[in-house]
């Protein structure tokens, strides 16, 4: 997870949709995540599965559902690498080579080179991996948290309270919790390796829940801080650098350790989006949702290689048509605003499978959780923007072909005798 990642290249976007009410927002979206992390905990513990969303829902409602929440999880995490590795070919052309910083050409090709090197921590193993995620973590947490404490004691910042002049208000607040989403996001990589730990599934679950609310306190003191010393109308007028553009109020060294610290977070965040994807991906292998190639283990570690090479591939094909795009603001607005509502939906849908797999034990934390994602995603889905709204549409349509092969294709089978012996799962 990378909370300084989170708050460069999202904060500024939700001060200018919600103003002050953003530290609110955030809240808000804690605590509907922490109801979908506890519903993760229960469904881990009673169906510890690689595919985490996918698999349960494949397992609540049958292939053609499955099916389809697969293509919502490939698209949302692919959004998601995205939506990562494009602010890493920035920050580091901002760092190493700020003349060609409005390169779309070069953005986009720095950005592959962090998808290759994130590719081949993975490829160490998941130990390894874990190790590198854990220093790189600790370390972007005391940045932030001494960053966090400057600014609290700076000066305020004269536009404070005074909200951007297109502040949506309540309309603002919903669009704000949905970027909350992707702000927050990173807890739920836990059940996608539950089926690897040694200990009880649970430990997964409880990880999870762990990573949301440490990463929520540390990513709420740090709003509250950067509001204070940037000021509303400061961060809204600079979203897609708005740790720089904290450094620069701070003074001193400052801009150097914040920037330094995006690149770390965003390391550490791309590796944890890939390491999702690979096994989501790997469990669809696994089930012939997708080839079943891609359901192969390596030799050497046995992690899912073959799901690797294949993502890895992929992402770097994403990278390069999205580097046609010419704006960098355009780019990373359609990313963010695509990965948060793909994330919401694939939440909900798990909050849906968890209804249906754990009637009998009432999971209020399941209702609950899919009530107010339904509520907010459907607000923001209805006022976003419609070059954003058309891209979520068509992703969404794209998927429905997939969903309508498996049911007809579950349907023929269950029509079968057992004779036929081909009653699969």
């Amino acid at each position: 997870m990378g909370p300084a990642f989170s708050l460069a290249t999202t904060l500024g976007v939700m001060v200018a949709a919600a103003g002050a009410l953003t530290i609110a927002a955030l809240i808000g979206t804690t605590i509907v995540l922490l109801l979908v992390a506890i519903t993760f905990m229960q469904l881990i513990t009673r169906f510890p599965d690689a595919g985490s969303s996918y698999g349960w829902a494949r397992r609540a409602f049958g292939e053609g559902i499955g099916a389809y929440t697969a293509w919502i999880l490939i698209v949302a995490n692919f959004f998601a690498v995205l939506a990562t590795a494009i602010p890493a070919g920035t920050y580091t052309l901002e760092l190493f080579a700020p003349s060609l910083v409005n390169s779309a050409l070069w953005s986009a090709g720095v950005g592959c080179a962090w998808v290759v090197a994130i590719g081949l921590v993975l490829f160490l193993g998941i130990r390894s991996s874990a190790r590198v995620a854990a220093v790189l973590l600790i370390a972007e947490l005391a940045v932030l948290a001494a960053s966090a404490f400057v600014a609290m004691t700076h000066a305020p910042a004269p536009s404070l309270y005074t909200p951007p002049a297109h502040s949506l208000g309540a309309i603002g607040f919903i669009e704000a919790m949905v970027l909350g989403i992707w702000m927050v996001d990173g807890w739920e990589v836990t059940a996608s390796t539950s089926e690897e730990t040694h200990a009880a599934p649970r430990v997964a679950g409880v990880g999870g829940i762990v990573g949301l609310l440490v990463t929520a306190i540390f990513l709420i003191a740090c709003t509250v801080a950067y509001m204070h010393a940037g000021g509303v109308q400061g961060l809204a007028a600079n979203q897609t650098d708005v740790l720089a553009f904290i450094g620069e109020r701070l003074g001193g060294v400052w801009r150097t350790a914040l920037v330094v610290t995006v690149l770390v977070s965003l390391a550490a965040t791309l590796e944890t989006t890939l390491l999702y994807l690979v096994r989501s991906v790997y469990a669809m292998g696994r089930d012939r949702v997708l080839p079943a190639a891609l359901g192969a283990l390596g030799t050497r570690t046995r992690d899912p290689d073959v799901a690797l090479v294949v993502v890895t591939i992929a992402s770097l094909l994403a990278m390069a048509v999205v580097g046609l795009v010419p704006s960098a603001n355009d780019r990373l607005a359609l990313v963010l605003n695509g990965s948060a509502v793909f994330l919401g939906l694939l939440f909900l849908i798990s909050c849906l499978a968890a209804l249906r797999l754990q009637r009998e034990e009432t999971p209020l934390f399941a209702a609950a959780g899919a009530l107010a994602l339904a509520v907010i995603l459907t607000v923001a889905i209805v006022q976003a923007a419609p070059a954003t709204r058309g891209c979520i549409l068509v992703a969404l349509g794209l998927g429905l072909p997939i969903t309508l092969g498996y049911a007809v294709r579950e349907r023929m089978r269950k029509g079968q005798s057992p004779a036929a012996g081909n009653i699969g799962g």
